[in-house]
């Protein structure tokens, strides 16, 4: 089948597309690179579809202009729907349909320094700030430092988001397939909808048993509230656990001395505080630990290895699914490397 007809279905289906159909746009986009970016060559945009051609596609610095355009659809994004933005990409208003259809393409040069400062500048355009962006350049052709770049943002727990960037500070939301400014009222309902907790994974390390060529390690895993809302009905799943011996914590009970319940669903070992365990604001709760052991070499204060396993090349890791009452479920790598272990045995 040709790059055309691969591509046929999902672009009759743009615009409307539903939130897991655009994630899945923007993963093909990603996976097939810059022929499948041509392929969306007559399409609409639409509420939750943009494009945007840089001020000047041969300079990969982010100008001015450049700047703003982002600012304005990052906060539409994340106020509205969510949304795939996509750069390099030039959509004209056709005068039969009065739709903005894309009609050119305008590759990007230095690429990778168009990525970079575009995370820099992402990270830094909204207030509250947003981190459920995910950005990746398309070359075209592979390696040749020109291409495009595709944004995907998630539509935030914590709206009303306004743009920080100078000239154009305000809120802005999605109105079919162009960005525009929250009117008065839009904003106070905004701010009046249920605030949810933002929940975060944190860890530490600590000792629990040492032998005369050995040690035993506890590594604790918590969620961290880092909004101002309490979290309520915690719960932290685990799978696909590289190595170590999952435990919960003593006596099914936290440090802190409310119940933990453990239970599988999904492939998911799930623990959960239940309607005792609440996260407050700035704070943490422990939900379960990892024991690995750690042998030494001979003067036995020289660590060898992590569960057999040269300590500088191991790593734990696990996928984790987390959340709380009204919050969106959280999904998570986690990687941690043997010498960090060490480091925060040791506090160094």
């Amino acid at each position: 089948m040709g790059q055309e007809s691969a591509f046929s279905e999902i672009r009759q289906r743009l615009p409307g597309l539903r939130r897991d159909e655009l994630k899945g746009l923007f993963q093909k986009l990603i996976s097939d690179g810059a022929p499948a970016v041509r392929a969306l060559k007559d399409q609409t945009e639409d509420l939750d579809f943009d494009c945007k051609r840089k001020r000047t596609p041969g300079n990969g610095s982010f100008e001015k202009e450049d700047k703003q355009n982002l600012g304005i659809t990052l906060s539409a994004f994340a106020n509205s729907m969510g949304g795939l933005l996509l750069w390099g990409v030039d959509a004209r208003r056709d005068m039969t349909s009065g739709l903005d259809v894309i009609s050119d393409f305008y590759p990007i040069a230095d690429l990778k320094r168009f990525e970079s400062e575009a995370r820099t500048v992402a990270s830094e355009a909204l207030m509250p700030r947003i981190s459920n962006v995910e950005i990746r350049a398309i070359a075209e052709p592979t390696d040749s430092g020109i291409g495009y770049l595709a944004m995907y943002v998630e539509r935030s727990d914590r709206r009303p988001h306004r743009c920080e960037i100078k000239d154009v500070k305000d809120y802005y939301r999605r109105s079919t397939s162009s960005s525009r400014m929250m009117e008065h009222f839009e904003i106070e309902d905004a701010f009046k909808r249920v605030q949810v907790p933002e929940l975060e994974v944190d860890w530490s390390a600590r000792e629990i048993l040492r032998g005369p060529r050995n040690l035993s390690a506890e590594v604790q895993f918590r969620l961290k509230n880092s909004a101002m809302q309490t979290a309520r009905f915690p719960y932290f799943g685990i799978k696909n656990l590289s190595s170590g011996k999952l435990t919960s914590l003593t006596g099914g009970m936290s440090p802190e001395g409310y119940k933990i319940i453990h239970g599988q669903e999904n492939d998911y070992t799930y623990f959960s505080g239940g309607v005792d365990a609440v996260v407050n604001p700035e704070m943490s709760r422990p939900f379960l630990a990892i024991n690995v052991e750690v042998e030494f070499a001979g003067d036995r204060s020289t660590p060898k290895t992590i569960e057999k396993k040269p300590y500088e090349i191991y790593s734990l890791r696990f996928d984790c699914r987390f959340g709380c009452e009204n919050s969106r479920a959280m999904t998570e790598y986690v990687e941690i490397k043997g010498i960090d272990i060490l480091k925060k045995l040791y506090n160094r």
